[in-house]
């Protein structure tokens, strides 16, 4: 009779220990989905900004910036405010510099706040490198991301055009 409970407490532990397991990794899971699911959301909203870019509507794509949006193109001074932003984009779409891609090598999200850096592609075919990106994405009570700061160092072509 001693057995047989040495063998029934040792089953219950070694299922509790697997039942234990299954939460932990079920858990981890929840916690690499929840990231990754943040980080696709940003990644779309880059695609997006992409989309309204090579749409060449100023206005639509000045949307996808905070109202105290920062953004730094190439060399020139930082433009700020999504008016000002809005202005930048009309004059790029006016000198046909506007179509470009964005190739986000890098995405991190947590907390609400998200970091990329990538590629600016040309709308050619292949498509030319232009230059370089980093941008700070914040989630918006909505749910969705705007860009609060955007860097554009390396575009030449950009920066040329913006001046």
């Amino acid at each position: 009779m001693r057995q047989t409970w040495w063998w029934i407490v040792l089953a219950g532990l070694c299922l509790s220990q697997a039942g234990c397991g299954f939460v932990v990794v079920r858990s981890a899971r929840w916690a690499y989905d929840a990231l990754t699911a943040d980080q696709q959301a940003v990644e779309a909203a880059v695609a997006e900004l992409g989309r309204r870019m090579t749409a060449r509507d100023p206005a639509v794509t000045a949307q996808m910036f905070e109202a105290q949006a920062i953004w730094r193109p190439g060399q020139q001074p930082a433009l700020a405010g999504r008016e000002a932003i809005q202005d930048q984009l009309r004059l790029l779409a006016s000198r046909w510099v506007f179509a470009c891609n964005f190739a986000p090598e890098y995405t991190r999200a947590q907390d609400g706040v998200a970091h990329q850096r990538g590629a600016l592609k040309t709308q050619s075919d292949p498509p030319a490198t232009m230059g370089s990106f980093e941008a700070t994405w914040r989630q918006q009570p909505d749910g969705s991301w705007r860009l609060s700061e955007l860097v554009s160092p390396s575009a030449p072509a950009l920066a040329a055009a913006c001046g």
